[in-house]
C-alpha cells in the first residue's frame, strides 16, 4: 500500500511552482519556445489565451502528480542529501521522460530536436523539484 501521509504537500506545491516557473522560462521564445513551436508546427498566430489557460492548468496538475511521486520515491528510497535526491531525479528522468519522448520519435515521427527541448526541461525540473523536496523542512 502506498502511504502518502509522509509526503510534505507544501514542498510538493513549492516544487510544482518552481517547475512551472522553469517551464515558462524554458519555453519562452527567447529560450527554446520558438524552436519548440517550429518542431510542433505551431505559429504565434495559433496561440490563444483560452488554450493557454487550459494548457497551464493541465500542466500544473501533471506537475503536481509528478512532484508527488518524486517525493514518494525519495521517501521510499530514504534519500538524506540533496545530491542523492538529484541523482534519483536523473534516474527517474532516464526511466520515464526520456523513453516516453523517444517513443514519440519512433511512432509519431517527432523530430529529435523536440526530444532535446522537452526532455531537457523535464531533466531540469525533475532535479530542481527533487532538490526542493529534499531540502524543504518536514
Amino acid at each position: 500500500m502506498i502511504d502518502f501521509s509522509s509526503i510534505n504537500f507544501i514542498a510538493v506545491l513549492m516544487a510544482s511552482i518552481a517547475s512551472m516557473a522553469i517551464g515558462f522560462v524554458w519555453y519562452n521564445p527567447k529560450a527554446f519556445g520558438s524552436a519548440w513551436m517550429k518542431c510542433i508546427g505551431m505559429t504565434e498566430a495559433d496561440q490563444n489565451k483560452e488554450d493557454m489557460k487550459k494548457s497551464v492548468g493541465i500542466g500544473f496538475i501533471a506537475t503536481v502528480i509528478s512532484m508527488t511521486f518524486i517525493a514518494l520515491i525519495l521517501e521510499i528510497i530514504g534519500t538524506s542529501t540533496i545530491t542523492e535526491a538529484a541523482t534519483v531525479a536523473v534516474v527517474l528522468w532516464v526511466a520515464t521522460a526520456l523513453p516516453g519522448a523517444l517513443h514519440g520519435v519512433a511512432w509519431e515521427k517527432h523530430p529529435m530536436h523536440l526530444v532535446y527541448i522537452n526532455t531537457g526541461n523535464a531533466l531540469v525540473t525533475y532535479i530542481v523539484g527533487a532538490v526542493i523536496l529534499q531540502w524543504w523542512p518536514a
